[in-house]
C-alpha cells in the first residue's frame, strides 16, 4: 500500500457527500466542496481518474474493516491486488493494450469506498462563488 494523495481537509468537513461522475474517454471524477480559508471562501476538490478500466463503489457496512484504516481520507495504491491481476489478465487474453495500471482506492467519512483500476489520476481545486 502506497499513499498517493491525502485530502486537504477531513471529509467530515465536506458540505455534501462527494459526487461521482463518468466523463468521456474512460475518465471518472470525484468532486467535493469544502471551506477553503479563514475568509469563508469555499473550494471544490476534483480528483480525476484516467484510463479507467473498472471502478466500484462499496458502502460502509460492506467494506472490509482494514480498508477503512488504509484509505480513510486518502488515495492509496493497493499494489498488485487480485482485482488488478484479474483485469490485466483479461486485457492480455483479449489482446488489448495493457498500459501500466494501478488499483487506487479512497474512503470518505460515512463511505463509500471507491476503487479504480486505472492508468493514473490528477487532483485540482477550484474556487467556488457563493450566490446570494
Amino acid at each position: 500500500m502506497n499513499i498517493k494523495y491525502t485530502l486537504p481537509v477531513a471529509s467530515t468537513a465536506f458540505f455534501n457527500s462527494p459526487k461521482f461522475s463518468i466523463e468521456g474517454g474512460r475518465k471518472c471524477v470525484l468532486e467535493a466542496s469544502h471551506e477553503g480559508d479563514e475568509f469563508g471562501n469555499a473550494k471544490k476538490l476534483i480528483i480525476r481518474f484516467t484510463n479507467v478500466e473498472a471502478f466500484k463503489c462499496t458502502y460502509f457496512l460492506a467494506i472490509e474493516h482494514r480498508m477503512v484504516n488504509i484509505a480513510y481520507d486518502r488515495l492509496v495504491d493497493l499494489g498488485d491486488s487480485d482485482w488488478l491481476r484479474e483485469l490485466t489478465g483479461n486485457l492480455r487474453q483479449n489482446e488489448a493494450d495493457t498500459p501500466a495500471l494501478f488499483h487506487l482506492a479512497i474512503f470518505f467519512d460515512d463511505g463509500p469506498l471507491y476503487d479504480f483500476i486505472c492508468g493514473g489520476f490528477d487532483v485540482g481545486e477550484e474556487d467556488l462563488e457563493w450566490e446570494l
